[in-house]
């Protein structure tokens, strides 16, 4: 828990900021392009669903960075997070997300919300569990102007373990 109360502090600085009353919401102020790539966002979040590891990788950065719980948890580049943290493995089941805020102008989206997703019986978790925490997700325009997702950050809680 400790480790979401920072990343739930930025999603809240980051939707207070922006609905400032002297800049109108982004929703008003981008043009119809702008609206059309707050969508990466959903994209994203209905292929780690579906464990569609080539639309994930075709709507990653070439430089993204994925942050987990720890320091040890860092991956920068979009073949080792396609392929590491956002592969199908079979040790895991049901990956959802809970989106609370997404915002941007027309050159930043951010997502932040909760996931979840089942633990299969393993090894190593011979029960199995809930693996559930935050997140939070920046998408931003790469040199061809395509919209890419830069940064995610996952902070996981304590495994919930099946009883």
């Amino acid at each position: 828990m400790k480790n979401a109360l920072p990343l739930l502090a930025l999603a809240t600085l980051l939707g207070g900021c922006s609905s400032n009353a002297s800049t109108p919401p982004a929703e008003a102020a981008a043009s119809s392009t702008a609206m059309a790539s707050t969508t990466i966002g959903e994209q994203f979040m209905e292929a780690a669903m579906k464990e569609d590891t080539a639309k994930i990788r075709s709507l990653l950065a070439d430089r993204v960075v994925v942050l987990g719980s720890s320091p040890k948890q860092r991956l920068t580049g979009k073949d080792s997070a396609a392929t590491i943290a956002f592969a199908k493995d079979g040790r895991t089941a049901d990956f959802k997300f809970t989106p609370l805020a997404k915002g941007g102008d027309a050159n930043m989206v951010y997502y932040s919300g909760f996931y979840s997703q089942k633990v299969l019986p393993s090894p190593k978790y011979k029960q199995g569990g809930i693996d559930a925490g935050s997140y939070l997700m920046i998408a931003s325009k790469d040199s061809k102007n395509d919209w890419k997702i830069s940064y995610f950050h996952f902070a996981s809680v304590p495994l919930q373990v099946n009883k």
